[in-house]
């Protein structure tokens, strides 16, 4: 995996558009594909358009998956789920918003600042990246989302573009928001609708409605 990510920030970073073979571990999404976890608890589509592709991982040892994309020369995104027993503990934020995600009602935390936890550099400057996490309830376990994206000032979107570093970050947020939005509205959790609408954790109402990211 760590290959695959180091991979993926020189492409992007670097401009390169070559896509190499995809290892088995990692499959490119085709066209409007529907995918889901080993069980089929959770599916998802990704249909975006993006010149280095979205590519995926199932997990075979626990219900979940793993999604990354990128915008050549600009973003680098990553979404994970996992079906989880517990939540241990939620992230420590300022800010926290009410999802509704197929209709479950869930907590979506945004990570306060920018992190560096990736060591890809340009021109000695640092790769930042933001993270955010949505925990739903599921049945009586857990789904736990994480997504994030990553950029670096030194990238072609900030030298070439022409935009002043506030728009080029505006324009990125703009790019993310829009890319977790598609995933977002095409989520379908496998769960007992009726005993969690029971409990107050799915509205009919929010069913009918497309999702709109709130962050």
């Amino acid at each position: 995996m760590k290959k695959i990510l180091l991979f993926l920030f020189v492409a992007l970073f670097s401009g390169c558009v070559v896509i190499q073979e995809a290892e088995p571990e990692r499959v490119k999404l085709k066209a409007d594909q529907r995918i889901s976890t080993e069980g089929g608890s959770i599916s998802l589509q990704a249909p975006l358009d993006k010149n280095l592709g979205v590519f995926y991982e199932i997990y075979h040892n626990q219900e979940g998956m793993y999604l990354y994309w990128a915008t050549k020369g600009m973003i680098v995104e990553k979404l994970w789920i996992k079906i989880r027993d517990k939540v241990d503990q939620y992230p420590q934020t300022k800010r926290e918003f009410v999802d509704y995600i197929d209709g479950v009602k869930c907590r979506t935390f945004e990570k306060d600042g920018l992190a560096q936890i990736y060591s890809h550099t340009i021109n000695g400057e640092k790769t930042y990246t933001k993270e955010y996490e949505t925990y739903c309830p599921f049945n009586d376990r857990v789904v736990k989302i994480s997504y994030e994206y990553s950029y670096n000032t030194n990238s072609e979107a900030f030298t070439n573009y022409g935009y002043s570093e506030d728009r080029m970050l505006e324009t990125i947020r703009n790019v993310f928001r829009a890319d977790i939005q598609t995933i977002f509205s095409t989520i379908k959790f496998n769960v007992d609708r009726e005993k969690m609408q029971k409990a107050g954790l799915i509205s009919e109402e929010s069913e009918e409605k497309a999702y709109r990211v709130k962050f």
